[in-house]
């Protein structure tokens, strides 16, 4: 084999085996599940007893700060198309709605985790 054809094959072995070992030196899962998902039973108690990301007074917290960041960025966009009082109405009404269902869909969520919790500890 001539010299350059080694090379080639070298650096191609060498490119495979970084390749293949990247995932296992990238790896860190410092306490989640394979896929960087928490514990479930930790997610359970936290819910249960109200603390972590589960803590009513955290979730108020972050709650009106992002409702006081979207009011703003409605509030702007609404400027920006130079909207009258008649369309502000509306644009105000699909803002509530859109906010209606959000909050639709957490609780949906709240009752299927409370529900996946409850059959964990069967």
């Amino acid at each position: 084999m001539n010299r350059r054809k080694l090379s080639t094959m070298a650096a191609g072995a060498l490119a495979s085996a970084l390749l293949i070992a990247s995932p296992l030196a990238l790896a860190d899962h410092h306490g989640k599940d394979a896929y960087g998902k928490r514990d479930m039973s930790q997610v359970c108690e936290d819910f249960r007893e109200g603390t972590g990301k589960f803590s009513p007074e955290a979730r108020q917290e972050r709650r009106e700060k992002y409702r006081a960041e979207a009011d703003k960025r409605h509030a702007e966009m609404a400027d920006r198309l130079k909207l009258d009082k008649e369309q502000r109405k509306v644009w105000d009404e699909m803002q509530m709605e859109r906010r209606q269902q959000h909050e639709a869909r957490a609780e949906k969520w709240r009752e299927r985790l409370a529900e996946r919790c409850a059959n964990q500890d069967q």
